[in-house]
């Protein structure tokens, strides 16, 4: 008998369907990895803008009060135009 040389077609389709599956992996291991870099670069912008607008914030000083307080039974009064979009105040009002 002839000793037999060489691979089955089985064998040859086993082994190139594994690496197959080994290169798609590597794809889109690469991809979570640019994804993954490009996020952590926007929130490293995000943080450092916003740590330079918190120091622009303190260096001016405190702000003056926005409005002056409500007067009284503000709450209470229903004004025409406005949309309620609470229950109802209270009894007490």
């Amino acid at each position: 008998m002839r000793a037999m040389c060489g691979y089955s077609l089985l064998e040859v389709l086993f082994a190139t369907s594994i690496v197959i599956v080994g290169v798609a992996s590597l794809a889109h291991l690469t991809m979570v990895g640019v994804y993954a870099n490009l996020h952590a670069r926007q929130t490293t912008i995000a943080a450092i803008l916003a740590q330079q607008k918190i120091e622009a914030l303190v260096v001016a000083g405190p702000l003056p009060p926005l409005s002056r307080p409500s007067p009284p039974g503000t709450l209470c009064r229903h004004d025409p135009g406005l949309l309620r979009l609470r229950r109802p105040p209270p009894a007490a009002c």
